[in-house]
């Protein structure tokens, strides 16, 4: 958790400008709505969200590479929302929902919240560790109920949360009087390209972006090329810091 990453004044202006996007009907439920890619028509005040602040400080402390963004997507679940089942966002094969995009082996998805997550507002429900099991359970295609081993996770408004694309999760149910509204970015390091090929977005397309964010969006396919891998050679390198248990206990 990010807490406290947009201020007051800012939660307020993006709920404003969230609330002209255009939204389509979740396909389970008519209590939420949702749309996706909305980087190329969103107001400025959203898309500045995607390349700035605390969190893509957090990104770039996280992947020690480029960050490339996949998508954006506005989420709203409305009083009377059910919930959904425990999923992942992790398809390594591909998927309708994802496409190719969907399939590299490192994604991280940044959700921005714009209200108060509680108990009874759509909080977000997390399996502690499911991202890191080799389990047949944790195929990341399959979908749960619940678990007993699940948690809710509660932020107020401003927070933001990072998932790793492989954990199980899964918005509960919206019993209070208001929404809950939801931002949320996907991103994966420069050297993590799709499996499958994805479709490089078009100069017009990108020229709708401010200009500091086109370089997120550009060359979706940039990646890890050669595979070949290295011998015992000398010029190996004998530390990386990144790999070691240590880093996680630094400041």
């Amino acid at each position: 958790m990010l807490p406290g990453l947009l201020a007051e004044d800012e939660v307020r202006a993006l709920g404003e400008a969230a609330g002209r996007i255009g939204l389509r009907r979740s396909g389970y439920t008519d209590r939420q709505w949702f749309a996706h890619d909305i980087q190329w028509d969103a107001d400025p005040l959203i898309t500045r969200t995607l390349g700035a602040g605390p969190a893509m400080d957090f990104l770039a402390a996280l992947f020690d590479d480029d960050v490339i963004c996949i998508g954006m997507t506005y989420s709203r679940s409305d009083p009377g929302y059910p919930g959904m089942v425990l999923h992942t966002d992790s398809h390594p094969y591909g998927s309708e929902q994802l496409g190719a995009k969907g399939t590299s082996p490192v994604i991280v998805r940044v959700l921005y919240y714009l209200d108060d997550l509680t108990p009874e507002r759509a909080p977000l429900r997390v399996v502690p560790h499911s991202h890191l099991s080799l389990h047949r359970d944790a195929m990341p295609y399959r979908r749960y109920r619940e678990h007993p081993e699940e948690r809710q996770v509660l932020c107020r408004a401003g927070d933001a949360v990072v998932i790793n694309h492989r954990v199980f999760h899964a918005a509960g149910p919206n019993t209070a009087g208001g929404s809950r509204r939801m931002l949320a970015a996907s991103y994966r390091p420069a050297w993590a390209r799709p499996v499958r090929r994805a479709a490089e977005y078009h100069a017009t397309e990108l020229a709708r972006l401010a200009p500091e964010l086109r370089p997120l969006f550009a060359e979706q396919n940039r990646g890890l090329a050669d595979t070949a891998l290295a011998r015992w050679n000398d010029d190996l390198p004998g530390a990386a810091p990144g790999v070691g248990p240590l880093r996680w206990s630094r400041p």
